[in-house]
């Protein structure tokens, strides 16, 4: 079982949580749990916002601390209130997959609006995949597209392979996939899973095996067991001898890591939705 919550007496004063540097953050963020959960949530206390949403994603781990989703909502929404684009974002994510609150997409909406208009590329990325998929709100693809391209602007990887999905696919534009090829490197690079894996769908068609083997190993790396199953299942059965060792091992791995979760932190924030009901690979055998 976790450990319980801090205490008050354990609360860390802010005159010494302000004196200390870089170099002693770093060694609290690596200390045990325990330790960690107590300059965490002393910071958070004391208004640091970052601590704030830190510790709020500590207690819906269960990291150091009783694993607590009503609790970690109060602190996402104490981030909110005092303007983190951050916390106003993670409020929209607890409405949205009932961390403690009910679920409710129309709320969830708005709080991803709310946070992609502070300045949040995941909050963007998170209303654009709310208005794709269009689940308990209303279906509006070209919406998607402005959201992702709003939070691909702002570095975010996921969104940059979405944006690349969206020309792909004619959602809310025009099919083109000189385009989409393009928004896929680019993930590719930043590390998406996905992107990569449609990145090497599109290098298995232009008869590039071997560069599309190099990016579905380099998915591997950073693929969730969400992914790692998809993809896994997608490549075993393919009478390319690379592509099949491939999901042999994308397929071990999810078995090492355990069963996919229903709110996995991938989707780092609706990723999962999409797994569920639209990002399905393509087949990666060439016409």
């Amino acid at each position: 079982m976790s450990a319980a919550s801090p205490t008050s007496d354990d609360i860390i004063s802010a005159f010494e949580l302000r004196r200390m540097g870089a170099t002693e953050w770093a060694d609290v963020m690596r200390s045990a749990p325990r330790e960690r959960a107590r300059f965490i949530r002393s910071a958070a206390e004391h208004g640091f916002k970052a601590a704030q949403i830190v510790w709020g994603q500590m207690l819906l781990d269960g990291t150091g601390v009783q694993r607590d989703r009503a609790a970690a909502h109060r602190w996402f929404s104490r981030a909110a209130a005092i303007g983190s684009p951050d916390g106003i974002n993670m409020v929209g994510r607890c409405h949205e997959l009932g961390w403690g609150v009910p679920v409710d997409h129309r709320e969830a909406l708005g709080w991803y609006r709310r946070a992609a208009e502070n300045g949040s590329d995941w909050g963007a990325y998170n209303l654009g995949c709310m208005l794709l998929y269009g689940d308990g709100v209303p279906h509006d693809p070209a919406g998607a597209l402005a959201a992702f391209r709003l939070s691909a602007e702002r570095g975010n990887a996921k969104a940059m392979g979405f944006v690349g999905r969206c020309h792909d696919e004619g959602w809310g534009t025009a099919r083109n996939g000189e385009t989409a090829l393009s928004w896929y490197e680019r993930a590719a690079r930043g590390g998406d899973c996905w992107a990569q894996f449609n990145l090497a769908t599109h290098l298995v068609a232009s008869g590039r095996i071997e560069d599309a083997a190099a990016w579905l190993r380099q998915s591997l790396d950073s693929g969730t067991p969400n992914y790692l199953q998809a993809a896994g299942a997608a490549l075993i059965g393919s009478d390319m001898p690379a592509l099949a060792e491939i999901g042999g091992r994308a397929l071990a791995r999810a078995a090492q890591e355990g069963a996919p979760s229903a709110d996995e932190a991938d989707r780092s924030p609706g990723m999962l939705q999409a797994l569920r009901k639209l990002v399905r690979p393509r087949s990666l055998e060439p016409a």
